[in-house]
C-alpha cells in the first residue's frame, strides 16, 4: 500500500495542512488579504464565521437603522412617546465547494524534485484564493462578464448558491454624457469627475424608507475613513493619462502621507495606487467587463467598484465531520486500487453583495468605456 502524503486521520495533521492551504489562500486573494474584516472593523467585506452553519444553512446580517427625529424638551412627558429600534436583514446562503485533484500514481510522485505535500497546499490555497477574488468581482459587479480574465466561473454564472445580482439605478453610474450601456461610448472613460461624481452620491444617500438607498459608510482603516475605488488596469491607465503627470504625482504623494500606509489595503502591486479625496485607488485585473456596450453593441464596458463599509460578505461554516474550525480543509483519499492519490479540498462558505429593502447597500458600480491607447496595450 502507497504511504500517505500526510495522515488524513490525525486530526492535528489534517489542521496544519488545512491551516498552510488557508494561509496561501490569503496571500493569494486579493479580497481577503486585503479588503476583509470582522462586521465591526468596517473594511469593505464583512467576514462571518459561523460554525454551526452547514450546506444549505442560512445566515442573517442585521442592519440597525439610525434614531431620527427631534427629543423630547422641558417637561413635556416621554412616556408612550419611545422610539423603537427598527433594523432590515440580509440572508446568505451557506454551501459546500470542493476541488479534488489528482496527483498521479507513486512513480509521478518519486520523480517530482519537490514535497508534494508542501506544494499541494500552496496550490490548492492558491486557487481558492484566486476563485473567491472573481466570486467577490462577480458578485459585487452584479454580473459575470465576458471577458477572459473571469478563468474559474462558466461564462454563464449566475451565483451558487447566492444569485449574482445586478445594481440598481441608485448604485450605477455613467460618466457624464452617458445615461446607460446603449449610450457608453470609447471616449467616456473613467476620469477625476467620475470619482468625484461618485464620492458626492455616496456622502449624500441617506435612508428614509424602503425605497430610499441606505446611506453608504466609510471605511476605517487604522482610525482614518476612507472610501475604496477598485478598477481595471485600463480604467486606471486612462485616469492617469486624464489626470496629468503633475496631478498624479499629487495623488501619490496623498497615498505616501497617509494614516495607515501600512496595512494590506495599501501593501503590494495591488495595493492603493494614490487617494483622491480620501477615496483609495486601487486596480485589478479581476474586474469585469462586456463588448456590447455602446449604440452599436461593440463598445468595451468596464465596471469599477467604488465601495464603503460592508459592500460585500462572506461567511465560512463546517459539518458535521469538521468541527475544528479550519475554514479551508484538505485531504488525501486513494483511486485505482489505492495506486493513485487524490488530493481533496473543501470549504464551506457563502458570497455575496450585501442588500437590505432590494437595494445594494455598501457600493456603486461605475461603468465607463476604455481608451483607444488602453485597448491597444491591452490586445498587444
Amino acid at each position: 500500500m502507497a504511504r500517505p502524503l500526510f495522515d488524513t486521520n490525525d486530526p492535528g495533521v489534517v489542521k496544519k495542512w488545512s491551516a498552510k492551504a488557508m494561509a496561501e489562500l490569503t496571500v493569494a486573494s486579493y479580497f481577503i488579504g486585503k479588503m476583509t474584516g470582522t462586521e465591526e472593523q468596517r473594511l469593505p467585506i464583512a467576514l462571518r464565521n459561523d460554525l454551526e452553519s452547514g450546506p444549505g444553512d442560512e445566515v442573517t446580517l442585521y442592519l440597525v437603522a439610525k434614531i431620527v427625529g427631534a427629543p423630547i424638551r422641558g417637561n413635556d412627558k416621554a412616556e408612550g412617546r419611545e422610539r423603537r429600534l427598527t433594523d432590515a436583514t440580509f440572508k446568505l446562503k451557506i454551501d459546500r465547494f470542493r476541488q479534488p485533484i489528482n496527483v498521479g500514481d507513486l512513480m509521478a510522485q518519486k520523480r517530482r524534485p519537490y514535497d508534494l505535500t508542501k506544494m499541494a497546499a500552496t496550490r490548492v490555497g492558491e486557487y481558492w484564493g484566486e476563485y473567491l477574488d472573481e466570486e467577490f468581482f462577480v458578485h459585487l459587479s452584479g454580473q459575470r462578464g465576458t471577458g477572459d480574465n473571469i478563468q474559474h466561473l462558466e461564462p454563464n454564472y449566475a451565483g451558487w448558491p447566492n444569485a449574482v445580482v445586478a445594481p440598481d439605478a441608485d448604485h450605477l453610474l455613467y460618466p457624464v454624457g452617458a445615461t446607460n450601456e446603449a449610450t457608453l461610448g470609447d471616449d467616456d472613460t473613467m476620469t477625476r469627475s467620475v470619482i468625484e461624481r461618485a464620492t458626492l452620491r455616496a456622502e449624500t444617500m441617506r435612508g428614509g424608507g424602503a425605497d430610499k438607498p441606505k446611506q453608504m459608510q466609510m471605511c476605517s482603516i487604522e482610525g482614518e475613513e476612507y472610501w475604496v475605488h477598485v478598477m481595471h488596469g485600463a480604467q486606471m491607465h486612462d485616469l492617469r493619462m486624464e489626470t496629468g503627470e503633475a496631478g498624479w504625482l499629487a495623488l501619490e504623494k496623498a497615498r505616501i502621507t497617509a494614516q495607515g500606509i501600512k496595512t494590506p489595503i495599501f501593501q503590494g502591486q495591488a495595493g492603493a495606487k494614490a487617494i483622491l479625496n480620501r477615496t483609495l485607488l486601487c486596480a485589478h485585473n479581476s474586474i469585469t467587463y462586456r463588448s456590447n456596450y455602446g449604440p452599436g453593441s461593440n463598445v468595451i464596458g468596464m465596471r469599477s467598484l467604488f465601495m464603503g463599509a460592508h459592500a460585500g460578505v462572506i461567511a465560512f461554516g463546517t459539518n458535521d465531520r469538521n468541527k475544528n474550525g479550519v475554514r479551508l480543509a484538505i485531504g488525501e483519499t486513494k483511486v485505482d486500487l489505492e495506486d493513485e492519490t487524490v488530493l481533496k479540498s473543501a470549504t464551506y462558505m457563502g458570497v455575496a453583495k450585501t442588500r437590505y429593502h432590494g437595494k445594494d447597500f455598501g457600493l456603486i458600480a461605475i461603468d465607463t468605456g476604455i481608451s483607444e491607447a488602453a485597448r491597444t496595450a491591452m490586445a498587444a
